[in-house]
């Protein structure tokens, strides 16, 4: 379902001309069991994991202007 999420996002992020974050490779990184604990409803995380893995890019972003790559992917 990850890539599912990300696909369909990604393009319309460039349809709008908005950045785009590919932190799939963190969200791998849990695993199968660590990935259902930090997602429990398979959307949304809880607010430690979001503090430990999107706000770092997120602010890493905002604070260089990066539109190379996060985490190892494109945005």
């Amino acid at each position: 379902w990850l890539d599912h999420y990300y696909d369909a996002y990604a393009p319309l992020a460039a349809e709008a001309g908005a950045a785009f974050l590919d932190l799939r490779p963190s969200w791998r990184a849990l695993g199968g069991r660590g990935l259902r604990r930090a997602l429990p409803d398979g959307a949304h995380p809880r607010p430690e994991v979001a503090a430990a893995i999107v706000a770092p890019a997120l602010a890493r972003v905002i604070a260089l202007g990066e539109s190379g790559s996060v985490g190892g992917s494109p945005c």
